[in-house]
């Protein structure tokens, strides 16, 4: 029998994945072609026992390939990187049916099998085509045609577009505004005096700017805020009010772009203003000139949303449109409150707010450079509740009923897989520990490479202060040559699994459905295979119904007939439904 399955299975890969299923049943390994296809889309056939196993052959669920094994050419398949692993079985149909009074009703099945898993390629095949409707008066070919005289005028009219574009650029009394914008703002930020406030005491204005070549940590952050960023009146009501006076003493303007209006207000100290309604058109204006030099008003939600400019990293919680160049990351801050600092034993900080953070705890951003701050932890990352305790404390609340934040959260004890909800924060309380997502909620990203979670807020008792030399006195007290071993590999699917330890020993089991009408040695496959023979197997029978007395009860030890370094052979007797076993030995 066959499901309605894809005879395809596709990965994109993450970096760390080595093991991947496949869901349709084969006989051999020559019917199963795995290709890879690499950052610029080229396609690449690997070869089986060179940069791949394959495990589960003749599994009706299908199974899984390891890549790469040692020795491949290939590496572990990264983020630009996919994978497709296809059924490829020859179109033919040998077996032979003659007019007889027995009818084999396996070799039946099978070939009806068969058959059917070519119809599945070829539906496979047929899906990624070119097709027509019935009764259409267009053959392939002409959509084909079509489809190349629609890019070429595509591709025409964009050409066009961009002349426009740069005839409108060197045209428009707006466009040159905004250049100057620009200008402005990369004059002003080069005063900037880039300098570390916690070296000693340093006043800063509203509406101040500096550059920095790496993220603020805790103490260098109070009252500064990342271009881009919201700031809310209920965190820095100073700001907000200074924005507000600002804009209503302000003449109102009018800017235009690409036929549409709208108004803004422009200060006599040289800060324009607009309605946050506009801001669909003040994005087309930043991804036109580069620059949106403009303070967002938001009074329904008492915030304002800085400038933009993008020769400065973008801070954006989706993190899909994040973009920076690593070699020249550059972050552009606003001041937002006060940044006093006085150096005395307490370490006081004079505020003139009630809170010193601009971005939330749990907020994603994905970075091109390793974070200098503790507060902010990597992408399914295992975290202690030891020092993120507020973090660890949050989540808890939130999974027991109180989460007026809307944070994804889940028990580990509810869930069977971890990597089957990237996006929630997971909590062991067995352990107190906490695992960050593998993914942003807004985001389909999953590079954990570059994906960075919240987990602390600046000033949080002292959980940050010390976070370096915590984990500096911890390492020195783990002294890992104590371990005689750890595992560093698990798998496990249905009745399937198995686990490799740091030494080389693996463990491995699963129960086998077989179905047999008279006595006979069965064949079982490994889900990994061993170098040698050298490994310890024990297994046992299943019946399918009661047997009489003096027959083969169920739940006896099941005779090993044969054993090689992937498979096994097992003598059952007519009426065993299914083998359990369990294999154990040294692969290194």
């Amino acid at each position: 029998m066959i499901y309605d399955i894809s005879p395809v299975n596709n990965y994109i890969g993450n970096n760390t994945s080595t093991v991947f299923d496949f869901n349709f049943y084969i006989d051999d390994e020559s019917q199963l072609k795995v290709y890879l296809f690499d950052e610029n889309n080229v396609k690449h056939l690997l070869e089986c026992d060179i940069d791949y196993t394959i495990s589960d052959i003749k599994n009706t669920n299908g199974g899984y390939i390891t890549f790469p094994i040692e020795g491949s050419n290939y590496e572990i398949l990264n983020e630009n990187q996919k994978l497709s692993i296809e059924l490829d079985i020859p179109v033919s149909q040998e077996t032979e049916f003659n007019n007889s009074s027995l009818l084999n009703l396996e070799s039946l099945e099978y070939s009806f099998d068969y058959l059917t898993r070519l119809i599945q390629i070829l539906k496979r095949k047929i899906s990624l085509c070119v097709k027509v409707e019935e009764c259409s008066d267009n053959t392939p070919e002409d959509l084909m045609e079509a489809i190349n005289e629609a890019n070429i005028s595509a591709s025409s009219s964009a050409n066009t577009a961009i002349l426009n574009k740069e005839q409108a650029i060197s045209a428009s009394e707006a466009a040159q505004s905004a250049k100057d914008n620009a200008q402005e703002i990369l004059q002003e930020t080069k005063d900037v005096k880039d300098e570390i406030l916690s070296c000693g005491m340093f006043k800063h204005n509203l509406f101040d700017m500096r550059v920095s070549d790496y993220i603020l940590n805790d103490i260098e952050t109070m009252g500064w805020a990342p271009q881009g960023s919201y700031v809310n009146a209920s965190d820095y009501p100073d700001f907000y009010d200074s924005c507000i006076s600002q804009k209503n003493n302000a003449t109102q303007k009018q800017l235009t772009l690409s036929g549409n209006n709208i108004n803004i207000y422009e200060n006599a100290n040289g800060h324009k203003f607009f309605d946050i309604t506009n801001k669909t058109f003040i994005d087309n204006w930043l991804n036109t000139y580069d620059s949106a030099n403009f303070y967002g008003i938001d009074t329904q939600n008492e915030r304002i949303l800085l400038p933009r400019n993008k020769t400065f990293l973008s801070f954006n919680i989706d993190t899909s449109q994040f973009a920076s160049n690593e070699d020249n990351a550059k972050i552009l801050y606003y001041c937002v409150g006060n940044t006093v600092v006085q150096n005395a034993q307490t370490t006081v900080v004079d505020m003139t707010t009630s809170t010193n953070d601009t971005l939330p705890m749990f907020a994603a951003m994905c970075f091109d450079f390793v974070p200098n701050n503790p507060s902010w932890v990597k992408a399914n990352t295992k975290c202690s509740s030891l020092i993120y305790q507020s973090c660890y404390s949050t989540l808890i609340n939130a999974r027991n009923g109180t989460n007026p934040s809307g944070i994804k959260v889940l028990d580990i004890d509810d869930i069977d897989d971890v990597s089957n909800y990237p996006a929630y924060w997971i909590v062991d309380q067995d352990e107190l520990v906490f695992y960050t997502p593998q993914t942003s909620v807004n985001s389909n990203s999953t590079n954990a490479s570059n994906l960075y979670f919240k987990v602390a807020n600046a000033l949080e008792n002292t959980e940050i202060t010390d976070v370096g030399y915590i984990l500096d006195e911890v390492d020195k007290k783990f002294d890992k040559s104590l371990i005689k071993a750890y595992i560093v590999q698990t798998y496990k699917k249905g009745a399937s699994w198995y686990r490799k330890w740091s030494d080389g020993f693996l463990e491995q089991g699963s129960s086998v459905a077989v179905s047999i009408s008279s006595n006979k040695e069965v064949s079982v496959s490994l889900l990994v295979s061993y170098p040698n023979t050298n490994y310890s197997l024990v297994v046992q029978r299943k019946n399918s119904t009661n047997v009489a007395s003096g027959s083969y009860p169920t739940g006896l030890a099941g005779e090993i007939w044969s054993k090689s370094k992937s498979s096994f052979e097992s003598y059952c007797f007519s009426g065993v439904s299914r083998i359990d076993w369990i294999a154990c030995g040294y692969v290194s």
